[in-house]
């Protein structure tokens, strides 16, 4: 019973962060427009209409169950298992907060590689690598050919 009024808040708390940032991105939207003329804003905005499209989906209740709880632990490692399920918009609020760097948001611009931390370390070791490897070949070759000679 704990652990479902937990996942109940927690989701209620998710839908309540999401509501607040649709409704921001229809006021930034209606800003917008206004500055627009009315000949431009003919054609429908898309920002309206997915905020219509997000106010008239229904909120799908959670359809919480237990399946099971295990001790799923060792000696020196406590950890307490539990199988659920849940409905899937649930569950993909739950999965998006817990996995977030595995979802994709669809706000955020891609990050050029050179802004990306992972990959500009990744290409400058690399880099360093194949420079390192020429390197070798080279003084291998001279080497051989040394020692041939």
């Amino acid at each position: 019973a704990a652990i479902q009024t937990k996942v109940e808040e927690f989701v209620q708390e998710r839908r309540r962060v999401e509501f607040r940032k649709q409704l921001e991105r229809r006021k930034d939207s209606s800003l917008r427009r206004r500055g627009k003329a009315a000949e431009e804003a003919e054609g429908g905005d898309p920002d309206e209409e997915k905020w219509k499209d997000y106010i008239r989906a229904p909120a799908k209740p959670t359809n919480f169950q237990v399946h099971g709880i295990f001790d799923a632990g060792t000696a020196r490692r406590r950890v307490l298992g539990c199988r659920i399920s849940l409905s899937a918009q649930a569950a993909q609020m739950i999965g998006r907060h817990c996995f977030c760097h595995i979802f994709d948001d669809d706000d955020a611009p891609p990050t050029k590689w050179n802004e990306d931390p992972f990959l500009a370390c990744f290409y400058s070791c690399f880099c360093i690598i194949v420079t390192v490897f020429v390197l070798w070949v080279v003084l291998i070759t001279s080497a051989i050919l040394k020692h041939t000679t």
